[in-house]
């Protein structure tokens, strides 16, 4: 195999694990839960370092005409080890989001993303997505949204708070 395939091969196992995580719950409107699951992993050693990664994550879905619940969690482990060096890391990401119709034409939502510390040391941080969208026209959207950070250790600053407007245009 020549170096170059050997290259693209060990970075699409490298990138199993994204791949495993894609998947998502299907939406559909009828009240009912529904869910997908993932998982993946890789291996690869060369020359020089040997990286390993596994990942596992799911989501669930429950959807009404007016309503939308959808929440969800990852984890992603991998371990690095050139020479006599190794570093090894887990992360852990929850979600949660929801909308809601308040008139046939407006929107309202919220997502919860939750960080939490995996090692001492290590600061948990959360963000707080929220909005409101309304429909002007079949082609046209505006929203208006606020998003919030919170790291452990430095609490909230006014530095963390994103504010966003948009108009949307459907180009069919």
């Amino acid at each position: 195999m020549t170096p170059v395939r050997r290259s693209l091969v060990a970075w699409a196992l490298v990138a199993a694990p994204a791949f495993a995580l894609a998947q998502t719950a299907p939406v559909k409107p009828d009240g009912s839960l529904r869910y997908a699951l993932g998982g993946g992993g890789s291996y690869v050693s060369g020359t020089t370092a040997t990286a390993a990664r596994a990942a596992v994550g799911g989501e669930g879905v429950v959807a009404t005409f007016d309503n939308r619940w959808r929440f969800g969690g990852k984890a992603l482990w991998s371990r690095t080890a050139a020479g006599e060096t190794a570093a090894e890391n887990l992360t852990l990401q929850l979600e949660e989001e929801s909308q809601h119709r308040w008139n046939g034409k407006t929107w309202f939502r919220q997502k919860l993303s939750i960080f939490p510390a995996m090692r001492a040391g290590e600061t948990a941080h959360a963000i707080f997505d929220t909005g409101v969208a309304m429909a002007m026209s079949p082609f046209c959207n505006v929203s208006v949204g606020m998003t919030q950070r919170y790291e452990g250790g430095a609490g909230i600053r006014l530095g963390d708070t994103l504010f966003v407007t948009a108009i949307a245009l459907k180009l069919r």
